[in-house]
């Protein structure tokens, strides 16, 4: 039986061991009288993936955060982990330790590895998940001083902590931290059974169309610029994306760097916002430029482009204060310093909403739009997240009955069908994938022609009012009623941005 830590507060605690002690509070917060140093005696299994004696130190923190004296008396406590490798005699004989303890936290990766002797001696089995959103945008704030996006924090989540927190060093962004986890986890799988698109090349990225053709030539770009075959006047050294939620923006730009052998910054307003005042933003915001320039050639990844804002269009006390935002950012474009190595790539929802001086040639001028992806990409986008776990056929078969999805929610569907399987202790089949899929409704003749009217007549105004090319109209064959945005059908068109003349997607749906 392991000796029970004793720990002076949080401070002592590092940044895994916060986000493994956060999971433990928040699985045990039903359990009021053992959280308050009642009796009780869990068995905990770690996430999949994890390790139980990683969560020793959080574990033992946890039974020694509460003055049990004065209201229960001094009790027998300990932390103990269960090993499936342990010798047979070793783990038969559990049991009798067990009931000398009145508060235990016996954790385990496997409840296979507990004897059913043990389990008698237990009040309860507690499934710890993997950090929350909230939980990781805590422990980055209260020991790196740092924000991130909730892509990044989804990213995070899925990675083992130990190595997150390892490499989240100062003067690292949460995106190159990412970055470099997934190629330490990729060097050391080989050709695993799943593929984290992060550190993947733009080639293996299915769904991105134009974007990945923009990428491709800027790569071809940035190699003839480093061995002096292209002025850098000739890089196209700016580009907005723009697209739904979700339809992996910040991927592309990861892969683009590990496409481009570029090094990556990831920025955005909220990030240089958080530094403090005014001055702290525009000095957080030059720090990402220099960081970019220092190790060119480099991709500066600005998310929530949008975010940026208007000039034209900024009111009241904070006008002032917005319009030295753009006034920075264009300073750190095409100032006086130069950012010859710098390729800016911006990523937004809503174009319309950014100052037109950023998207004049030279600076943003470039805009492509991605669109969520098609029945073809949904499966190959599947393939990455699923692995080997579904072959061909059952792929498509889920990317057809997720017409609307983006990327993300693809990748999201994967993990809960993962979760779904490891709560049963077994591997992942199509299955749970059905099963977490949300309840389809088959709409009527009626309905698909009430739809499909809906869609002809944005196709006919696109054509007679605003001279929008029609690319395509899909109609659905079934609703899916817990989804809170329904899309029984939409109009795919191609428009002109009145600012830079570049093509962007629209859909009406």
């Amino acid at each position: 039986m392991r000796r029970l830590v004793r720990y002076q507060g949080r401070k002592d605690l590092g940044l895994a061991d916060f986000l493994r002690h956060a999971a433990l509070v928040r699985a045990l917060r039903a359990e009021k009288h053992f959280r308050k140093g009642a009796q009780g005696r869990y068995l905990i299994i770690v996430p999949d993936g994890q390790r139980a004696e990683d969560y020793d130190t959080a574990a033992a923190h946890f039974l020694a955060g509460h003055d049990r004296q004065a209201e229960f008396g001094m009790l027998l406590e300990a932390v103990d982990v269960l090993k499936r490798e342990s010798g047979k005699s070793s783990r038969q004989r559990k049991h009798r330790e067990v009931a000398l303890r009145d508060r235990l936290l016996l954790l385990a990766d496997h409840v296979e590895a507990a004897y059913p002797k043990v389990l008698l001696g237990l009040d309860r089995v507690i499934h710890l998940d993997p950090p929350t959103r909230d939980q990781w945008r805590g422990a980055l704030k209260l020991y790196r001083r740092r924000t991130a996006s909730d892509e990044e924090l989804d990213q995070l989540a899925s990675l083992p902590l130990d190595l997150a927190e390892l490499a989240l060093r100062p003067g690292r962004s949460v995106a190159e931290a990412i970055r470099q986890v997934d190629k330490v986890l990729s060097d050391e799988a080989g050709n695993g059974r799943r593929r984290d698109p992060r550190a993947m090349s733009i080639d293996d990225l299915p769904g991105y169309g134009p974007a990945a053709d923009w990428a491709r030539d800027l790569a071809t770009e940035l190699s003839d610029w480093q061995a002096g075959r292209l002025p850098w006047a000739d890089v196209d050294k700016g580009v907005l994306l723009s697209g739904p939620p979700g339809t992996g923006k910040t991927t592309i730009a990861a892969a683009l760097a590990h496409t481009c052998s570029a090094h990556l910054v990831a920025a955005s307003v909220a990030r240089w916002q958080a530094a403090g005042h005014l001055g702290d933003l525009l000095k957080a915001m030059r720090k990402d430029f220099a960081e970019a320039r220092d190790n060119a050639p480099s991709i500066l990844f600005i998310d929530e482009f949008d975010s940026i804002g208007d000039r034209a269009k900024f009111t009241g006390d904070s006008a002032h204060y917005c319009i030295e935002v753009v006034n920075g950012l264009l300073e750190c474009i095409d100032g006086l310093d130069g950012r010859e190595g710098i390729v800016v790539v911006g990523a937004c929802n809503d174009s319309g909403r950014i100052d037109p001086a950023l998207l004049r040639p030279g600076r943003l001028d470039r805009h492509i739009a991605i669109p969520l992806p098609d029945a073809g990409a949904r499966a190959a986008i599947l393939a990455i997240h699923a692995g080997d776990f579904l072959d061909e056929t059952a792929r498509a078969d889920i990317a057809e009955l997720t017409g609307g999805f983006s990327g993300a929610d693809l990748e999201a569907l994967a993990r809960r069908a993962r979760r779904r399987a490891r709560k049963e202790r077994r591997e992942m089949g199509i299955g749970d994938f059905y099963a977490e899929l949300p309840d389809r409704r088959a709409l009527s003749d009626e309905a698909r022609r009430i739809a499909a009217t809906h869609e002809a007549g944005h196709a006919v105004l696109a054509v007679l009012f605003d001279h929008n090319c029609v690319l395509s109209i899909e109609v659905a064959s079934s609703l899916q009623p817990k989804l809170a945005v329904q899309r029984a059908g939409y109009t795919e068109m191609e428009a002109k941005l009145t600012n830079n003349k570049e093509p962007r997607l629209l859909k009406e749906e």
